[in-house]
């Protein structure tokens, strides 16, 4: 049996490593927040509440040195490692 299909997001921040899950998709934009923010959607709305999702570019993604992992149904992080570009590549 598979996992949810949340997409999750690990990445550089603030000097600290960050898992997130992606919560939104729009053209060129990503919506991201923490693993551990529960009912982010509606905290998010609300005025009286601190917590906002952080939205990024994937060019920002990618200069924070974003990439995709995978959590299994037990909370294992099965991370693939950066990704690799082949010889003469222009990433």
């Amino acid at each position: 049996m598979r996992g949810s299909a949340a997409c999750h997001w690990l990445g550089i921040l603030d000097g600290t490593r960050k898992l997130m899950r992606v919560a939104k998709l729009s053209l060129g934009r990503l919506t991201l927040a923490q693993t551990q923010e529960a009912n982010s959607d509606a905290r998010d709305r609300s005025p009286d509440d601190p917590f906002k999702y952080m939205t990024k570019a994937p060019n920002v993604l990618r200069k924070l040195k974003g990439r995709r992992v995978f959590i299994d149904s037990i909370g294992t992080v099965k991370d693939p490692g950066p990704p690799v570009c082949p010889p003469g590549s222009s990433r």
